[in-house]
């Protein structure tokens, strides 16, 4: 999309050097973040949070729980989540305090005393005190012990101990009265404060021990390193420190208690309280101690309880609502007065100062040292550069400001009238270059002010900044970037991207020059340049500011928040195309409050204490790159419910749904408090899903028509600064099958599909059979009509023939000839009558009789005829043969057997009929010449015979064998053997018997 337009001037005689604005990290720190630099986050009870929150603790998993008027609610960072006691509706649904025990239970009390036990999703009651009252404050020691306030004068203090609670009074040294505050230390110690005195029990000890006087309402608490410390109206102090009292202890000021008063130290010694009026957070380090109410933002002035979770944030509990407290990576900063209108102009001076320029006047913010007004700069501040000697020039409207160790004083501008300074650099020489956008540029040397030859509207000026060797650079509006020679009268230009418009932001480190534009970054140096497009690196895009660290670090600052990287990466990036860059991403879960704001001069720099200081739309903020708020632990993940359509459990490790179960609901979280809702997780039924589902934010899964079985549900979660829990937490789901979906039910319905083909195939058979029939009836019509035509026309007319050919005979003398040869052919007729009678019988009647009858028929009519011996014999059970197929395999068989008398001359012929279980065979065997190979291939008119066996057989769906060649049978040679084999359900009338159902025996013809 770019392309280097030109390169005039060749980098290589340039140094590496280090531009103004990113100076080395030095050894002075930033100063601490008071409170108004944390993030603060807030849920009232119109944001689902519960009303009068009394007790607030972290279990062991990392979620916070609350005791409220409203019932006891456990939170993520996303979602109240209600706790009702299931089985314990006798209860109030008031409570009054909670805690959090070391071994992962929760302890929860009513306001009437009753107490619950939450441990691995089910509540448990706890033995009842002695006598009903609220409980104010649940601790537990480093050794496990119990404690619980009361609010009672007459019994204050509970030990939980061996299933019962114990009570300590005036017997064990501990005056009558109220309890204000009690802390149980991590080697076992009980402190407690009462309205006159702080008191303590050693670990194993029997009385308590007065240890100092209090003023008013006290708290006592521990410190990281032991040291007991006292809260009350004179302020906070440590008292007691490895078990001896603290003399002449520092007194830090603190506001005083009205009503219920507790501390806690944080992991960085700021102590945080909460006295019934507010919050406040004290620093002993410093000795500053802020106020945190309801007009800074508190849900509510009337606090009840506070604590400290374990990545560093602090809570605390009003009656209206829930307040978070979170350390972020970029801090606002809040000691610039009210953001302007147009913004802030930001520079980095060389000696590490960072100036702020709004439309009031400036602010100098010196290494390590919070901001500061410069007095006598009112106005609007338009840009801002600076010399080596460390003096400003400041634009303020039409004036120019000189800022150095004597003081600020106000310097020659003549072009204010016609020019508005947007910009300014100055050079290695001291040359003083000003750009007023489209009004143009100007110079200021040792010759005085100069305006540069005109610049058309393509070459407005941009931005101005220091670059390699100390050298003016500058860009303009056409998309060209441009150096200045030694003495600034020529531009040469060094490049231009094609697109052209504004450069976002440039800056120069080790020689080179570093320059956003609309679609990605360049990188400028030896005479070459080099474009890393956004398309591979997203979080380029808009980029405005740039830094780059002496400590080998790349920030930037665009759409996507704020980007850095180590600049070796970013410069293999650049190198080499396959090389996929992955910054460290910060934005709003980070602290960044609004987007990078365009205008003049760069949006980032670095000061001398190394803080980077970035210019939003809507504030000025700081991040130190040396010591990022990120959080490392992987977040703990927990399934927090699965849900059914009869049923649902919290917290579970294994469920068994119910038989049929269509859907089911999986509910997770992960324990991110800092960012929750930039924590991502995937997830995977592993029995089902393939893959992990890559589900964002979501936290629930769903799943329909799961298949019965066994499944194991994991999920695993990323929190915002990229750290997974790779192990995640997992769910034990078994899905017993259905009725309708057990074998049981798979066979039945087999058996019924069987069952309905078996019906089906019945009444398509009778259907079949019913057709059958009445082709039948109506084939037997036919053939009877046809009978009846023969028998009165062409054997009437035969016979009437035969008659007067008789008649002529007889006129004949017995000795002629021609009477010899009327008698041989009225014999023949004869014959022929006798035979079409018979087939006019067969006409009418093919069924008379069996197939064996039938065939033996046919063999005696044969040898009535003079022919030769025919035997019939029968094999197997008899079975009635199909109507249908009776009348063809009858033919073929008299077509066999007048081939074996006619054509084969055989003396003797054998008809043998096998009623097997599976096929029905007929075979007529003679010992005659047997047949021809030519014959039994010819398909001549003299074949005929053949032919019609083959389509007899191929009608009824038989297989027809002709075998020629010679066979033994009883010592006896055969010429030709011809087989026909039916299927049984072919041939037979209905199935046969089961007893009958056995192999067909193999045929062997008889003599």
């Amino acid at each position: 999309m770019y392309r280097l337009a030109a390169v005039a001037l060749a980098f290589a005689a340039m140094q590496p050097a280090i531009a103004a604005g990113t100076p080395a990290e030095a050894e002075t720190r930033p100063p601490e973040r008071n409170l108004g630099q944390l993030r603060h986050t807030r849920w009232t009870v119109e944001d689902g949070a519960p009303p009068l929150i009394r007790g607030i603790t972290q279990d062991r998993d990392g979620f916070i729980w609350l005791a409220s008027s409203n019932g006891l609610f456990r939170f993520d960072g996303i979602r109240f989540d209600a706790m009702p006691v299931s089985g314990h509706d006798d209860l109030p649904p008031n409570f009054s305090a909670v805690i959090g025990l070391a071994g992962g239970a929760v302890l929860a009390a009513y306001d009437d005393g009753a107490m619950v036990l939450y441990r691995k999703g089910r509540f448990h009651r706890v033995p009842p005190m002695p006598d009903a009252a609220p409980v104010i404050y649940f601790r537990q020691g480093g050794d496990g012990t119990i404690w619980a306030v009361l609010a009672r004068t007459d019994r204050p203090i509970l030990r939980y101990g061996k299933g019962a609670w114990t009570e300590l009074g005036e017997k064990d040294g501990l005056p009558a009265g109220w309890l204000i505050n009690i802390h149980a230390t991590h080697g076992g110690d009980l402190w407690v404060t009462t309205l006159d005195a702080v008191y303590s029990l050693a670990a194993g000890q029997r009385r308590f021990r007065r240890i100092a006087p209090v003023t008013g309402h006290a708290a006592v608490t521990e410190a990281g390193d032991g040291t007991i410390w006292l809260s009350d109206d004179r302020g906070t102090r440590a008292i007691m420190r490895r078990g001896r009292p603290v003399q002449e202890a520092a007194t830090y000021a603190t506001p005083s208690s009205v009503r219920n008063f507790s501390t806690m130290f944080d992991a960085q010694g700021h102590l945080w309280g909460v006295t019934g009026n507010g919050m406040f957070r004290t620093s002993p380090q410093d000795n500053r101690t802020e106020i945190f109410t309801a007009a800074q933002g508190l849900t509510s002035d009337r606090t009840g309880n506070l604590t400290l979770d374990r990545q560093g944030n602090g809570w605390v509990a009003t009656t209206l609502g829930l307040d978070r407290f979170s350390a972020t990576s970029i801090v606002p900063e809040s000691g610039i007065g009210p953001f302007p209108t147009f913004g802030f102009v930001l520079h980095g001076a060389v000696d590490g100062t960072v100036y702020l320029g709004s439309g009031s006047g400036v602010w100098r913010i010196r290494p390590g040292q919070p901001p500061e007004p410069v007095n006598g700069t009112g106005g609007t501040v338009k840009a801002f550069c600076d010399r080596r000697d460390g003096v400003v020039h400041i634009f303020v409207d039409d004036r120019l400001l000189r800022l150095s160790a004597d003081g600020l004083r106000r310097e020659e501008w003549p072009f204010a009238s016609r020019a508005s300074v947007r910009n300014c650099v100055v050079d290695r020489n001291g040359t003083l270059f000003a750009g007023a956008g489209f009004s143009g540029l100007f110079r200021r040397n040792a010759g005085g002010w100069q305006e540069l030859a005109p610049w058309g509207a393509d070459d407005s000026i941009d931005l101005l900044f220091k670059g390699p060797n100390g050298y003016a650079y500058g860009t303009l509006q056409s998309g060209r970037l441009v150096r200045f020679d030694r003495d600034g009268d020529r531009a040469v230009t060094l490049m231009r991207h094609d697109a052209g418009g504004e450069f976002g932001a440039v800056a120069a480190h080790d020689g080179a020059i570093y320059a956003s534009v609309r679609g990605g970054l360049y990188r400028i140096g030896a005479g070459k340049a080099a474009f890393l497009s956004q398309k591979r690196a997203s979080w380029l895009r808009g980029v405005n500011g740039i830094v780059h660290t002496a400590g080998g670090q790349s920030w930037m600052i665009g759409m996507e928040g704020v980007a850095g990287l180590p600049t070796r990466d970013l410069d293999r990036a650049f190198d080499d195309p396959a090389f996929e860059p992955q910054p460290r991403l910060l934005g709003f879960a980070q602290g960044l409050s609004n987007y990078g704001y365009v205008g003049a001069g760069p949006g980032m720099v670095q000061g001398g204490d190394g803080r980077i200081w970035i210019r939003t739309l809507s504030a000025v903020a700081w991040l130190d790159p040396s010591r990022p708020v990120r959080d490392a632990v992987a977040p703990p993940v927990r399934i927090t419910a699965a849900q059914w359509a009869s049923g649902r459990v919290r917290d579970p490790d294994r469920i068994t749904l119910p038989a049929g179960t269509g859907r089911l609901a999986i509910e997770y979280t992960a324990l991110a408090l800092s960012a929750p809702r930039q924590t991502n997780f995937r997830y995977r039924l592993e029995g089902l899903d393939e893959d992990w589902v890559d589900a964002g934010t979501l936290r629930q899964a769903n799943y329909a028509n799961l298949a019965p079985g066994h499944y194991r549900f994991r999920v695993i979660a990323r929190n915002a600064d990229g750290v997974w829990n790779e192990e995640g937490a997992t769910l034990e789901i078994d899905l017993p099958p259905a009725f309708i979906q057990s074998a049981l039910f798979a066979w039945l319905c087999a058996l019924g599909i069987v069952l309905l083909g078996v019906l089906a195939y019945r009444v398509r058979l009778e259907r079949l059979k019913e057709g059958i029939g009445k082709r039948f009836a109506v084939q037997m019509a036919e053939r009877e009509r046809i009978a009846r035509e023969l028998h009165d026309t062409l054997l009437q007319g035969v016979q009437g023939l035969m008659l007067r050919l008789q008649a002529t005979a007889d006129r004949l003398r017995p000795d002629e000839a021609a009477h010899r040869e009327l008698e041989q052919a009225l014999v023949r007729a004869e014959t022929l009558v006798v035979e079409a009678r018979d087939k006019v019988r067969n006409l009418r009647d093919p069924m008379a009789g069996s197939l064996s009858d039938a065939l033996q028929g046919r063999a005696d009519m044969l040898q009535q005829a003079g022919g030769p011996a025919i035997s019939v014999s029968i094999h197997g059970t008899e079975a009635p043969v199909r109507p249908e197929v009776i009348p063809d395999l009858t033919a073929i068989a008299e077509e066999a057997l007048r081939n074996a008398v006619t054509h084969a001359k055989a003396s003797s012929v054998h008809v043998q009929l096998t009623f097997g279980a599976t096929h029905l065979d007929l075979c007529i065997a003679d010992d005659g010449t047997g047949i021809p190979p030519e014959a039994l291939q010819a398909r001549a008119d003299n074949h005929f015979g053949l032919i019609g066996m083959r389509e007899r057989a191929a009608r009824i769906g038989a297989k027809l064998e002709i075998d020629s060649s010679a066979l033994e049978i009883d010592s006896s040679a055969l010429g030709t053997a011809i087989r026909v084999k039916l299927t049984a359900k072919k041939a037979y009338a209905a199935p046969l018997p089961f007893w009958r159902r056995w192999p067909a025996q193999r045929f062997r013809p008889e003599a």
